[in-house]
């Protein structure tokens, strides 16, 4: 150790020494023990021998070990106790990291539930439509693609068919009802037909879901899936193009946010099929739908909610 005090050992050789000594202790105390019970047995002649041999070859051995004893000063083992202080503070440090980053991680999630009920709340505030706030309550992972159910039904005003949405588009629509909760087919189920039109060619189609697979859902680039059908063969599609709600259907009102087109199945240089169809890619994220809104109807002038 540089700087360390004179007549004083490293730290980091004072383990090594302990051990020495402690074995060199062991070794003599051994020998001495055994020539005491030999000289027992001696007469005084050779016992006096004995203890002269004895002195000649241990003494020094002794001298050196009561050396070592008066050499290790307070001083050592107060490096002993700041090296256990700087372990002990290391494993403070690591507890308090990791204390830091749950912290963080949920300051995190916080924020964004924060921000998800702000999304929400503008939703409520700006939209021309009358909607009811609902949660979902249950998801079976049977269907985990298909149906979902909601804290509000008959006794909230839901009826079946009425449009189900979040701020960022197009959910399902209302299935089953009853007086506190109600089922929502989600738009990837195939049960679930929406009237779309896509905004660049303003050509009009029908959105079905393509259904689950054993409950997983039927993947593509690992996300559920629908599709846009029934488009004229003579129709401009392509990928990237944004599908919406029309006015066609009757259920959903027009200019509802459904998707993005990814791929053309049949386009119209094919030598087969009457009509165009592509995938379409939802703008909601199925598989983190806490909160939803139920379109009940459009909002009276004036209305506030």
């Amino acid at each position: 150790m540089i700087g360390a005090a004179p007549g004083r050992f490293p730290c980091r050789h004072l383990s090594a020494r302990f051990a020495m000594l402690k074995k060199v202790s062991y070794f003599a105390l051994v020998i001495l023990g055994v020539l005491v019970v030999l000289g027992i047995l001696q007469p005084e002649s050779v016992r006096s021998e004995v203890r002269s041999r004895s002195l000649g070859y241990f003494g020094p051995m002794l001298a050196w070990l009561d050396w070592g004893g008066q050499h290790i000063s307070p001083g050592d083992t107060t490096e002993f106790k700041t090296l256990r202080d700087a372990t002990a503070e290391i494993a403070r440090l690591r507890r308090q990291n990791e204390e830091m980053q749950v912290k963080v991680q949920l300051a995190g999630d916080l924020q964004k539930k924060v921000d998800s009920l702000q999304e929400q709340l503008n939703f409520k505030k700006e939209s021309m439509y009358s909607v009811v706030a609902a949660r979902v309550i249950g998801r079976d992972p049977v269907t985990w693609w298909n149906k979902l159910l909601i804290n509000r039904g008959h006794n909230d005003g839901i009826t079946p068919d009425m449009p189900v949405v979040t701020p960022r588009g197009v959910i399902g629509k209302v299935g089953i009802v009853k007086p506190d909760f109600a089922e929502v087919i989600l738009m990837i189920d195939t049960n679930c037909k929406i009237s779309a039109v896509i905004q660049e060619t303003n050509e009009q189609g029908i959105v079905v879901g393509e259904g689950s697979v054993q409950g997983e859902g039927n993947f593509h680039q690992g996300k559920p899936r629908a599709k846009i059908t029934f488009i004229s063969r003579k129709a401009q599609i392509g990928p990237n193009q944004l599908v919406f709600t029309s006015s066609m259907g009757g259920v959903f009102p027009p200019g509802l946010p459904i998707g993005i087109i990814t791929e053309i199945i049949n386009n119209r240089q094919s030598n087969y099929g009457l009509y165009q169809e592509a995938l379409v890619e939802p703008v909601v994220d199925f598989s983190r739908i806490e909160h939803v809104f139920v379109i009940t109807g459009v909002k009276e002038p004036g209305q506030q909610q």
